[in-house]
C-alpha cells in the first residue's frame, strides 16, 4: 500500500474563507490495486460480495458524535473517487438510493471528470477487502438550477453496473418533511477530517435538527449575510461537525435520507450549524431520475 497524503481544496481555491463547502483530494491507493480487465468501465466486486435480500438486518443504529463507525451501521454510505497519475483519490461522500444510483452534492461533480464509487468498506484504504464494490460512474446529472452550493446542491450519479445489495451495501429510503422536524436527532456519516486530521476510517455523529429561522439567524450573526434557502436544512451538535471530505454524504433521520452534506463553517467547529440539501424539497427531481 502506498503512503497516504491529503490536501484540502476550497471552492475557487480560496483557502481562507470562513464558510462554504470544502473538497478533499485524499490519496488512497494505486490504480493497480483494483483489478481491471482493460475492457469497458471499471467494475470490481470483492470475492465475498453477493446479493442477499433474505436476511433482515434490522434498523440502522446510532453512533455517538464524532466516533469511528462501521459500514455495517451505515451501509448506504458511498465514497466518491477520481483517478489521477495512476492513483485513486477520494473527494466526497455519497449515498446509495438504488442499485445503480448514488446521490451526492453538485459541488462535488465536474462534468469533465470520470468518477468512481466505492461501497462496502469502512476504511478507504482497504482496497483488498473482500467486501469492496468499486464501480465506475457512467452518467452524471446536476440539477439544472444549480449555480453554487447555496441552492440545488444535488447531483445524481448512475453506476455502470448494479451494486449488489447485502449487509455492507444497502439502499436508503428517501425522507419527507416530517424527518427534519426541529429537535429530531439524526445521524451523519462520512470520511471527513477529524480533530486528528485522519479521514480514512468512517466516522459518524448525532446532530439535532434546527428551525430554518434559527439557523438563518445564526448564520447571519456569523457572516452578516442571509445565506439559507428553502431547499436547505440545518443540524447542529456540540460534539460533532461535518468537515472537508463529508460533502455529498448522508444525513439520515429515522432510517430515511433527509439531507446531503452541503456546507458549513470553514474550520469545522462543533456547535456551528451544518447545512444540508433538503431531500424532501427535491424528491420529485430524484424520483424522475431514479429508474
Amino acid at each position: 500500500m502506498s503512503a497516504v497524503s491529503e490536501d484540502v481544496l476550497g471552492e475557487d481555491s480560496n483557502q481562507t474563507k470562513k464558510f462554504g463547502p470544502y473538497l478533499v483530494f485524499r490519496e488512497l491507493f494505486p490504480e493497480s490495486e483494483i483489478p481491471y480487465s482493460g475492457v469497458g468501465p471499471l467494475v470490481y466486486q470483492g470475492e465475498a460480495v453477493r446479493d442477499d435480500y433474505e436476511e433482515d438486518y434490522g434498523p440502522y443504529s446510532a453512533v455517538p458524535g464524532g466516533s469511528t463507525a462501521s459500514i455495517l451501521t451505515y451501509p448506504y454510505q458511498a465514497a466518491l473517487l477520481v483517478r489521477s497519475d495512476g492513483k485513486f483519490y477520494q473527494i466526497c461522500g455519497g449515498v446509495l438510493v438504488s442499485k445503480r444510483k448514488v446521490l451526492t452534492a453538485a459541488h462535488c461533480v465536474d462534468l469533465g471528470l470520470t468518477y468512481y464509487v466505492m461501497l462496502g468498506v469502512s476504511d478507504l484504504r482497504d482496497s483488498t477487502s473482500k467486501y469492496i464494490q468499486f464501480i465506475q460512474v457512467s452518467r452524471r446529472i446536476l440539477h439544472r438550477s444549480y449555480k453554487n452550493y447555496q441552492d440545488y446542491d444535488i447531483a445524481m450519479l448512475t453506476l455502470s453496473y448494479p451494486a449488489r445489495i447485502n449487509r455492507r451495501t444497502r439502499i436508503v429510503r428517501l425522507g419527507s418533511y416530517i424527518d427534519t422536524r426541529p429537535t429530531n436527532r439524526c445521524s451523519v456519516s462520512g470520511w471527513g477530517r477529524s480533530e486528528t486530521g485522519s479521514g480514512y476510517v468512517l466516522k459518524a455523529g448525532r446532530l439535532r435538527m434546527m428551525t430554518q429561522t434559527r439557523c438563518t439567524a445564526e448564520w447571519y450573526r456569523l457572516t452578516n449575510r442571509y445565506l439559507l434557502g428553502s431547499r436547505e436544512v440545518c443540524a447542529v451538535a456540540q460534539d460533532a461537525s461535518t468537515c472537508s471530505g463529508d460533502s455529498g454524504g448522508p444525513l439520515v433521520c429515522s432510517g430515511r435520507l433527509a439531507g446531503l452534506v452541503s456546507w458549513g463553517n470553514g474550520d469545522c467547529t462543533p456547535g456551528t450549524p451544518g447545512v444540508f440539501t433538503r431531500i424532501a424539497r427535491l424528491r420529485f427531481w430524484i424520483y424522475a431520475r431514479l429508474f
